[in-house]
């Protein structure tokens, strides 16, 4: 059966059900009778409309006289309608007629009457009772009294009262629907039990067929799940074996025994076994015998007891070749916790040791050359005293220092010095036994190591002699021939130290020996020359506090013009008298100064003291009186420099070109360029350049041309041998030449006899400084010569101005900073 049918079926008894259940309803409620009234009332007022209206006129003055003659036309009417009984009514509800003549003359005061009909509404009501009809009385019967109001000119005139018997109308009624119920229930009955079990079987067949419907449902739910459940699963083992396949981890699946079951393509590339190959064999193949039996046995050990096991392995490739790899093993367990397979995964770690030992090697070892640096080297030296200690024997240590390899590196360029450090690098290891250790320190700086040397043997002698013949060897690089020398210092163990950083200081300071030997030599350590560095450090600590102790002095050494006798100028010199009386000469303090960087603070001090001396002498009336103050190479490197030049001028009260600043060739060449561009800014602001020690330097023609200088001072060693000595005669007038032709002043210092004097006069030179004239002075010692030669300027033989014997003894303290004027 369809489901379609059993739904028509159902509604049909539904239906059927309803009709009876209705009817019911509707014969055993008041609604029939209501229904019965309703149809009666609509009756009697077509009957009363029937009735003529002479008829009811008659009735209009009612009254005992012609209440017969209205009888009998009541009598005419009511044969005329259905009614059993009639009544007439005038508004005061006084019976005018009525079948029953008893009453006729009596007072209706029923409420209905009164309230409902005296508004002209038609009043319809059900009795049963006992009422008098034109046939006589009859009782228990069911009547329906009917109230029907007479209007005239819209205002209530009468009523009639009509009675109508429904009793046999009733009783047909009642008798027509228990016969219809009777059937209808005879027939409805059996059907409705035939559509309730159909519908009942129908509904089981519903309920099943919904029941069936929801466990699909729920299959369907079900099935669904296991389908996205197993796509899922489908989709896992896909990724799986695709990692499986394109990892680059070498993966490898064997059985409990080790044997090997399946592996991915990575193994295949890692080891050079295809699948193939590998596939039966157990992992032992690849073995490399480089560890030992117990090795692998505490592997798998490991791995049975903790499941897994992970770590560092060396195995062999198909073409023989041992590398490493990080492998890590892991059980997979099957029923009853049994190991069933092992999975390897595993990577080749070659790349990554190399880049340890590369790593490890940047780190011990100078990246330029591939020499051990500093850190190797220590090491290395800390672990050759230890041997040299427990075996009795010596060791020696070089430090090596190239010579002026910094003006190659400036002149030539740093890539053409850095090929050159390579070259001494392989200079160095050729010279060295293989058990010997070269290391670069940094910049130009060597050390070499050599083990197994006797303090008695002069086997580090014979080393440092074969360095210095192996690399002043010209080599070519870049196209150019180039040879550099090198100063070396030795120091042997145990004799000059015991620890390594006492013996490379030692090293260092015979090293430096060697610099000052002339370079390119080499020198052994001694206990004296211990005993110098310990001054230069103690001499250093004493130039910090001569510094805040205010010792240092300026002393000026006066310019003669050689012709006229007359003091043109003067130059201003630093010197230094402790506390004590004791006189540290410039030669020994100024390099100490140089090294540290104390130039830098000195210098300032010096030329603020220069720049207010000069100041008072042009305010005693010495307006010509120029001051030449020498500068450093570290004051020329000062980026303030040319502001702190102005701001002392400007502070003092000084004319521009009476101030010259005197630098060296060896600072200018350092950075041409850079040194030209301030040269001109120093002499666009007005003030006056020398050219100090010239011709001792690494200046060309070509630069000189480009400086822009204004003065030349030939260097004292050129005078000294004059005129005895031709070339420095000739050297001396080729300077003065070349001078005039680059229209350049010229000055010649260290004149210390006549014979300097008639020589630079006779080839054209006016201005001179020496101890001929006088030796540098303290400020008012140098006041009085400028008194006494501004007298004898035009005497008729030109005599030493002011030559005293000795240095005066200083017993004046000069302007310092503190004391500057500030304008």
């Amino acid at each position: 059966m369809k489901l379609n049918s059993i739904k028509n079926l159902m509604i049909i008894s539904v239906s059927a059900i309803l009709v009876l259940v209705l009817y019911i309803v509707f014969v055993l409620s008041p609604s029939y009778t209501n229904l019965l009234v309703d149809m009666i009332e609509k009756d009697a007022i077509n009957d009363v409309a029937t009735v003529s209206t002479d008829a009811f006129s008659k009735f209009h003055n009612f009254n005992e006289a012609i209440l017969t003659d209205a009888y009998f036309e009541e009598a005419k009417i009511h044969l005329q309608t259905r009614a059993i009984k009639i009544k007439v009514f005038d508004k005061k509800g006084t019976i005018l007629y009525s079948t029953a003549a008893e009453e006729i003359g009596s007072v209706n005061n029923h409420t209905y009457f009164r309230e409902e009909v005296a508004r002209g509404k038609t009043y319809t009501k059900v009795v049963q009772k006992e009422t008098p009809t034109l046939e006589g009385k009859i009782s228990d019967r069911d009547v329906v009294e009917i109230y029907i109001p007479v209007m005239q000119n819209g205002e209530f005139a009468r009523a009639f009262e009509v009675y109508y018997d429904i009793t046999e109308k009733k009783m047909l009624f009642n008798a027509l629907t228990k016969n219809l119920f009777i059937v209808l229930f005879s027939i409805l009955l059996p059907l409705l039990f035939i559509i309730g079990t159909t519908a009942l079987k129908a509904h089981r067949y519903y309920m099943r067929h919904e029941e069936a419907k929801e466990a699909l449902k729920n299959s369907l739910g079900t099935l669904k799940i296991e389908m996205q459940e197993r796509k899922k699963h489908e989709e896992q083992l896909k990724m799986a074996f695709s990692v499986f396949k394109n990892t680059i981890e070498g993966i490898v699946i064997t059985n409990s025994q080790g044997v090997i079951e399946r592996i991915n393509p990575a193994f295949t590339a890692i080891t050079g076994y295809d699948e193939s190959t590998a596939r039966g064999n157990k992992m032992s193949f690849l073995k490399s015998n480089h560890h030992s039996q117990g090795f692998y046995q505490s592997m798998w050990r490991k791995l049975t007891t903790r499941g897994s096991w992970k770590g560092e392995i060396w195995n062999r490739r198909k073409n023989g070749e041992v590398y490493p790899q990080w492998l890590s093993i892991a059980s997979i367990k099957g029923d009853k916790e049994l190991t069933t397979h092992y999975v390897g995964i595993f990577h080749d770690i070659t790349e990554i040791k190399t880049s340890e030992e590369r790593l490890a090697f940047q780190a011990t070892h100078d990246s330029l050359t591939g020499l051990p640096n500093r850190k190797l080297m220590d090491d290395r030296l800390a672990k050759a005293i230890f041997q040299a200690k427990r075996n009795q024997t010596g060791l020696a240590v070089l430090f090596i220092d190239l010579d002026d390899f910094k003006n190659i590196n400036d002149s030539l360029g740093h890539p053409f010095g850095d090929a050159l450090l390579q070259e001494v690098a392989k200079k160095l290891i050729q010279c060295c036994r293989a058990e010997d250790t070269v290391s670069r320190f940094g910049g130009d700086e060597f050390v070499i190591l050599l083990p197994e040397v006797h303090a008695d043997e002069p086997a580090a002698v014979r080393v440092a002699q074969r360095i210095l013949e192996s690399i002043q060897y010209p080599v070519n690089i870049q196209g150019k021939s180039v040879s550099i020398k090198a100063s070396i210092g030795i120091t042997l163990y145990p004799q000059d130290g015991t620890t390594p950083a006492l013996l490379l200081k030692n090293a260092d300071i015979a090293m430096y020996q060697a610099k000052l030997k002339g370079k390119n030599s080499y020198a052994l350590f001694t206990q004296e020359l211990d005993a110098m560095v310990q001054r230069r450090i103690t001499l250093e600590n004493d130039m910090r506090k001569a510094l805040d102790r205010k010792e240092f002095r300026v002393f000026y050494q006066p310019k003669i013009d050689i012709h006229t006798d007359a003091i043109v100028g003067m130059e201003a010199l630093v010197r230094w008298q402790r506390q004590d009386g004791e006189i540290v000469l410039p030669d020994e303090f100024i390099r100490v100064a140089e090294e540290t960087g104390l130039i830098v603070e000195l210098g300032n001090w010096v030329l603020d003291t220069a720049c207010r001396q000069t100041m008072l002498w042009h305010r005693q009336g010495f307006h010509d009186l120029g001051i030449s103050v020498n500068l450093s190479a570290k004051q020329f490197q000062e980026k303030e420099l040319l502001n702190q030049i102005k701001e002392k001028i400007h502070r003092f009260l000084l004319p521009e070109e009476c101030l010259t600043l005197e630098i060296t060739e060896n600072i200018v060449m350092k950075d041409v360029e850079s040194a030209i561009a301030l040269m001109n800014q120093l002499s666009q602001s007005g003030v006056r350049l020398s050219m100090d020690d010239f011709g001792t330097g690494y200046s060309s023609l070509a630069y000189l041309r480009r400086f822009p200088i204004h003065e030349l001072k030939i260097d004292k060693s050129f005078i000294f041998d004059t005129p005895h000595d031709k070339e420095a005669s000739n050297i001396v007038k080729s300077i003065v030449s070349l001078a005039g032709h680059l229209h350049l002043k010229v000055v010649a210092e260290g004149v210390e006899t006549a014979a300097h004097v008639d020589f630079l006069k006779s080839i054209g030179m006016r201005i001179v400084q020496g101890y001929f004239y006088s030796r540098p002075l303290p400020s008012t010692a140098f006041e009085t010569l400028l008194c006494e030669n501004k007298k004898n300027i035009g005497s008729p033989a030109p005599t030493p101005c002011y030559p005293p014997p000795t240095e005066p003894t200083l017993h004046m303290t000069p302007p310092t900073l503190s004391d500057s004027i500030k304008v």
